[in-house]
């Protein structure tokens, strides 16, 4: 008893080609032996893998994590073990973390030295989403794109206001300014 199998139209389309490929192959003197066929097809396999797989790793969306201070403070560490909370599936974004260090170094030079590294990191990888912590990463950084269409801004630990960067306006900028709640406190 044989069992017949139909096969879909990728499939014959696919299985046509290959026997045209044998088909020349052979009419120019290479002789296709099974397993010189499955070898080509192995390779053909692991490059169309290759391909995707890489296609897949660059139209990932991309998040760069811009600190004011350095990674050993512990403001810095709390909310940082809060992102890694939220961005537990990395597979599916790309981080990146940069740490401006300006607590440390409180000096207006180094800021700007700072600042002029942490814009051209942003131009040269084009993130698709920048979480900038504190005044010195939006005084230095972020505010420099604001209005920028292809880049999301998203702000938090901010003391100013978001007019003193220029983010009442602008429509890729979203965050939170750190208030203390004065009306929660009172004297009895």
């Amino acid at each position: 008893v044989s069992q017949s199998r139909y096969y879909s139209a990728v499939e014959f389309r696919a299985f046509r080609r290959c026997v045209r490929i044998a088909a020349v192959l052979e009419n120019v003197g290479y002789p296709m032996s099974k397993w010189r066929f499955e070898k080509i097809f192995m390779w053909l396999f692991l490059l169309v893998t290759l391909v995707l797989v890489g296609w897949y790793n660059l139209t990932k969306p991309s998040i760069l994590i811009m600190h004011s201070y350095d990674k050993d403070y512990s403001w810095v560490r709390d909310i940082n073990t809060g992102l890694n909370r939220v961005l537990k599936n990395k597979y599916l974004y790309q981080v990146r973390w940069y740490y401006m260090d300006t607590k440390r170094h409180p000096d207006e030079k180094y800021k700007n030295i700072a600042g002029i590294s942490a814009r051209d990191l942003v131009k040269q990888t084009r993130p698709d989403v920048i979480i900038a912590m504190d005044d010195d990463a939006q005084k230095y950084v972020a505010k420099y794109f604001s209005n920028d269409p292809n880049i999301k801004i998203v702000f938090g630990g901010v003391n100013k206001e978001a007019e003193d960067y220029a983010y009442e306006k602008a429509k890729n900028v979203t965050g939170i300014l750190e208030r203390l709640p004065l009306t929660a406190i009172s004297e009895t």
